[in-house]
């Protein structure tokens, strides 16, 4: 308000986004999933877990299906990492 009052019908927004791929068990991210998952069961008003591939992406033409086959025919690829990064494994 102009005075440096709040004004008491103004309604907060405290929402929180987490954008990550899936981690490790013992890591920020696993943890942070763990405890996201149980507060969608027991508030599932307040929470939710979204997941996705690379397939959305593809099929909505935002990722090119050649960039996902040059990743799986790199030298250095790995199945347990694309499945982490990609998959949401």
């Amino acid at each position: 308000m102009i005075q440096g009052q709040t004004d008491p019908k103004e309604q907060l927004n405290k929402s929180q986004i987490f954008v990550t791929s899936a981690g490790y068990k013992g890591t920020f991210s696993y943890e942070k999933l763990i405890q996201l998952l149980c507060m969608s069961v027991a508030r599932p008003k307040e929470a939710m877990i979204l997941g996705g591939s690379w397939r959305v992406p593809v099929m909505e033409g935002l990722l090119s299906k050649n960039f996902v086959r040059d990743l799986r025919e790199d030298g250095t690829f790995n199945e347990d990492s694309f499945e982490r990064e990609y998959e949401s494994h």
